[in-house]
């Protein structure tokens, strides 16, 4: 199970992450599905992704999906940055109370302020026009241990989430040159070689993963979506057949097997505890 999520220096963010999940049984992580999507957009600009727990995942993201429905302010960058974290905690605390258990589970959140370009200012500090880089947040929190962890453009300008983490150490420059490489033109395709270089990097290490394409989700300024795109299932396969493609159908993703023509739409993580809207003032200067 591994996320990725990486903040582009001349573009906008990219998430990515496999389709296999977990969940606890008898006190035990097992698996749950190996077609899980793992992925989703909150908003227009804002997505979130998840490794760990798939019941404590869909609860959260289907309590945050509803929040940010009833209270529209939260597809704000700045005002989700604040508010996010804690929703996330309450929502937690509250599962953990109904289970007894403090599951693992982590999110990415990813998200971009299409409204506000980076500003030129002159010598003297006036603002003399704007240029494509936009204000951008990236952060992943992680139980039981509620650790945060927030993206730095420069120094740090990807997170990972889950047992492919092992996988990014040593490709730190590879990914970071990648990340800033605006020569490409193209998010898609800087999208694509970061996953090919985890994968190859991930199987080298012998950590168990799921055959098929990566959930790859593309936040801009102008649109935000996932790639569409075909791939080989096997790594070490040496032709240049490729026989699997990611799509979307009838609004979900699916896995596409080009050879046998099978579909395997990805699951959504089931809803299975209800969390309530929060007792306290937490919003109180968003309902106002």
């Amino acid at each position: 199970m591994t996320l990725i999520a990486g903040q582009l220096f001349f573009q906008g963010l990219v998430l990515i992450a496999d389709s296999r999940a977990s969940t606890i049984k008898n006190g035990k992580i097992v698996p749950w599905r190996d077609n899980t999507q793992k992925i989703f957009l909150l908003s227009s600009h804002l997505g979130i992704g998840f490794a760990g727990d798939i019941e404590f995942a869909g609860s959260i993201i289907s309590f945050l999906s509803s929040q940010i429905e009833k209270r529209p302010l939260l597809r704000n960058l700045h005002v989700f940055y604040s508010k996010g974290p804690k929703l996330i905690r309450y929502a937690y605390k509250i599962l953990s109370e109904k289970t007894g258990e403090k599951r693992p589970v982590g999110f990415i959140v990813a998200s971009l302020d299409p409204n506000r370009p980076e500003p030129i200012k002159n010598e003297i500090g006036q603002i003399t026009g704007h240029i494509g880089i936009y204000d951008k947040k990236l952060f992943k929190i992680s139980f039981p241990e509620d650790s945060f962890e927030e993206a730095k453009l420069i120094l740090m300008p990807s997170l990972v989430l889950g047992s492919g983490e092992p996988a990014v150490r040593g490709k730190e420059d590879s990914l970071k040159k990648l990340l800033f490489c605006s020569a490409m033109n193209s998010l898609y395709f800087q999208a694509f070689l970061i996953d090919l270089i985890l994968r190859r990097k991930i199987k080298e290490l012998g950590i168990d993963t799921v055959g098929g394409l990566s959930q790859i989700l593309i936040i801009e300024p102008k649109s935000s979506g996932f790639l569409q795109y075909k791939g080989k299932s096997d790594l070490d396969d040496s032709t240049d057949i490729l026989d699997i493609e990611l799509i979307i159908k009838n609004d979900r993703l699916v896995q596409h097997n080009l050879i046998t023509g099978k579909e395997t739409p990805l699951l959504f993580p089931p809803e299975v505890m209800k969390i309530k809207d929060p007792e306290s003032d937490l919003f109180a200067d968003l309902d106002s």
